[in-house]
């Protein structure tokens, strides 16, 4: 990194509209670390959920959700992280006193408040987390709430672009498509989650910029890499493999921060 830059709150979550300058994202080792570093990236690394299952319990999209322009949704466990996110002039959504969310559950729904995905106007969320979804909705009433079956669905969406997204969910795409999203269909599998058969797609996955989709591992590895870098390829964005090494689910990249 050379210089310093200007940068801002990214406006909108999943989809940062210049290189990312800091971004939120647990559990990446160093060959990944490093390879954002040299292109400028700060990567923030949430402290481990004592409450949450060990191989989530660093998951950024486990603990937080972020809506754009810097607010944000956090687990109370979290004091550390949102200290340093107050730095930046984050603000924090849920109790008055405390200015944090909910509190987490090991079980699900409850480990999975946070795990939300946010197009645009659009919350994607669980259909059985009524109460997640009216704290969600009270927070930013002017979204839409879209409900599917899956409730990790930050871990099941990978998001291209505003209207585009790849999932390896059947029901998710169903319902995605049904309101006008176009939506590219894998096959489950060929993700590493220690201690769980297998991760998700788009927990080991996201854009550093309008125009990059980062992998934690090496896309090739997939079966269907072709046919995913033919679609990005389809809507502008180029891949970027961080680490050697088969897809390792990290819980998602959250895009804090761009340069202007």
């Amino acid at each position: 990194m050379t210089g310093k830059k200007s940068d801002r709150f990214v406006e909108h979550p999943n989809l940062p509209g210049n290189d990312c300058s800091v971004m939120i994202a647990g559990g990446l080792g160093p060959e990944a670390t490093d390879a954002l570093y040299k292109r400028g990236i700060k990567i923030i690394q949430p402290v481990r959920s004592s409450i949450l299952p060990g191989p989530t319990s660093s998951h950024a999209d486990m603990l937080m959700t972020y809506f754009g322009d810097g607010e944000i949704a956090l687990s109370p466990e979290e004091a550390s992280l949102k200290n340093e996110l107050k730095q930046y002039g984050c603000v924090y959504f849920g109790n008055e006193e405390t200015q944090t969310g909910p509190e987490l559950s090991p079980e699900y729904p409850g480990d999975a408040i946070y795990n939300v995905c946010i197009i645009g106007n659009r919350i994607i969320t669980g259909k059985h987390r009524q109460t997640t979804n009216n704290y969600l909705k009270k927070q930013d009433p002017e979204k839409q709430i879209i409900t599917v079956n899956q409730g990790y669905t930050k871990c099941s969406i990978c998001v291209v672009n505003m209207n585009t997204i790849i999932t390896e969910d059947r029901g998710v795409a169903k319902v995605l498509e049904s309101n006008g999203i176009e939506v590219l269909l894998i096959d489950p599998g060929h993700v590493s989650l220690p201690g769980y058969d297998r991760g998700f797609f788009g927990g080991c996955c996201g854009l550093i910029s309008k125009n990059v989709m980062a992998f934690n591992g090496d896309l090739d590895l997939h079966p269907q890499s072709k046919i995913i870098r033919e679609f990005l390829l389809k809507h502008h964005v180029e891949v970027l493999n961080l680490s050697s090494g088969q897809l390792t689910d990290i819980g998602s990249f959250i895009q804090l921060r761009e340069y202007v």
